[in-house]
């Protein structure tokens, strides 16, 4: 999350409605390392295999 905010801001700080925004822009960024997926892609694909 560091790599999102300013370092002098304080996540305790944040709403609950920042850090919701902040891990849905987070999990909605397509990866490299993942075959340019997302995260919540390559999660939702992995539960998928697993079940």
């Amino acid at each position: 999350m560091r790599r999102w905010l300013p370092s002098e801001t304080p996540v305790a700080d944040l709403t609950e409605n920042a850090l919701t925004k902040l891990c849905a822009r987070l999990n909605g960024t397509p990866r490299k390392c993942l075959g340019y997926a997302t995260p919540a892609e390559a999660f939702a694909a992995e539960m998928k295999r697993i079940t």
